[in-house]
C-alpha cells in the first residue's frame, strides 16, 4: 500500500540540516506516529476521511517538513490476481488482501553479492543470472546512465527466465527502457539497486514479470500504462514546480518511484509486478539512537537530477526522469 513519511527539517546555527521524522501516512487513512503533527493528522481523518496523497505530498514539500513515498512491506491488492505468481496472498483483519513484499526474498546469493558490491558505484554495471544464481554475464559500460546488453543475445532468448539486476547511480527507479529490455529480454524479473547518498533514504526496486503468451501485445498495453502515467505524473509535478510547491531536484527524484505507484494496479493485470522497498541512510538514523542525527549542509546536499541519452537497444537505464 502507498503512502508517505512526513519529516520536519530545521537548520542548525552551523548550516546543517536537521531532520526528524514526524508520520507515516497510508492511502487507506491509517497514521503512524506519536508526533503532535501524527495527533492532527489522525484527527483530520477521522473527521474528513483520507486524504489524496498527491495533496499530502504537496502540502508537506515546502521548505519546512519533507514528504516522500513510500510502501509498507505488506501490498495490498484489490484481487489475488495482483499479486505476483507463487506469493501467498494473506487476508487482512478488515477483509483486505495483501502479500508481503522483501527486497530479496526468493533471490541467489549470486545476486546478492553483486547488488552489495556496486550499490554506491558512480558508474552503472549489470548483472545477470539465472534463478538458482548461475552467472550469465556481467557487464559495465563505464557510464553513470546506461549499461548495455548484446542485443542479439536477448533477441536468441539466451537470458529468457533470467534475473537481471543493476545500479541506479541517480537512485531513481526503473525507466521505460528498462522494461522494455526485460520483456524483450524474456527475463523473469529486474531489480535495480539505488546509492546510498547524503538523503535520509535509498531504495531497491523489483519488477516481477510473468510469462504470457501474447508477449507483442502485452508489451504494448504495459509501455502504454507507463507513458500515461508519466503524462499524469509530469503534469502534476509541473504545476506543483511552477507554483513553488515542489523543487525541481525532489520532482526529478520522485518521479518514475510515483510513476511506478500509478500505474502498479494496471502492470499487475498485465503480468507485471512492481514493489519498491526503501531503506533506511544509517547516518541519518543511527541504530543506537531514537531520532535521526544531525545531516550536512543543504547546499552540500547533490541534487539527483540526472538525464540518459545515447541509449542503445538492450541498455537498461538509470534515468530518475522527471520535469524537462
Amino acid at each position: 500500500m502507498r503512502g508517505i513519511t512526513i519529516s520536519e527539517l530545521n537548520l542548525d546555527i552551523d548550516g546543517s540540516v536537521v531532520v526528524e521524522k514526524l508520520a507515516d501516512i497510508f492511502e487507506d487513512g491509517e497514521v503512524v506516529g506519536n508526533s503532535y503533527l501524527a495527533s492532527s493528522l489522525r484527527k483530520s481523518v477521522a473527521e474528513r476521511g483520507p486524504t489524496p496523497l498527491d495533496t499530502v505530498i504537496r502540502r508537506f514539500n515546502n521548505g519546512y517538513f519533507a514528504a516522500e513515498w513510500l510502501t509498507k512491506g505488506k501490498t495490498y491488492i484489490h484481487d489475488r490476481t495482483e499479486a505476483p505468481p507463487g506469493t501467498p496472498v494473506e487476508e487482512g483483519p478488515r477483509g483486505g488482501l495483501y502479500y508481503e513484499a522483501q527486497p530479496e526474498q526468493g533471490i541467489p546469493d549470486s545476486i546478492r553479492v553483486f547488488e552489495r558490491q556496486v550499490r554506491n558505484d558512480d558508474l552503472e554495471s549489470g548483472f545477470i543470472a539465472t534463478p538458482s544464481g548461475a552467472v550469465l554475464e556481467r557487464k559495465t559500460d563505464n557510464s553513470p546512465k546506461y549499461v548495455a546488453f548484446d542485443i542479439k543475445k536477448v533477441d536468441e532468448g539466451l537470458y529468457k527466465g533470467a534475473i537481471l539486476t543493476h545500479n541506479h547511480p541517480s537512485g531513481g527507479a526503473f525507466s521505460p527502457d528498462d522494461l522494455v529490455m526485460s520483456l524483450r529480454a524474456g527475463l523473469s524479473e529486474c531489480r535495480a539497486v539505488g546509492r546510498v547518498t547524503d538523503w535520509p533514504y535509498y531504495y531497491t526496486y523489483r519488477m516481477r514479470i510473468s510469462p504470457v503468451t501474447d508477449e507483442d501485445e502485452r508489451r504494448e498495453r504495459v509501455i502504454a500504462i507507463l507513458q500515461e502515467a508519466h503524462w499524469r505524473v509530469k503534469r502534476k509535478f509541473t504545476h506543483a514546480v511552477e507554483t513553488g510547491k515542489l523543487q525541481i531536484a525532489q520532482a526529478e527524484d520522485l518521479h518514475y518511484r510515483v510513476v511506478w505507484s500509478v500505474a502498479r494496479r494496471e502492470m499487475a493485470k498485465n503480468g507485471v509486478f512492481y514493489e519498491q522497498h526503501r531503506h533506511k541512510n544509517p547516518a541519518y538514523f543511527p541504530a543506537n539512537k531514537a531520532l535521526p542525527q544531525k545531516g550536512r549542509s543543504l547546499s552540500s546536499m547533490p541534487s539527483p537530477l540526472s538525464r540518459c541519452t545515447g541509449r542503445r537497444p538492450g541498455q537498461t537505464c538509470g534515468k530518475s526522469g522527471g520535469i524537462g
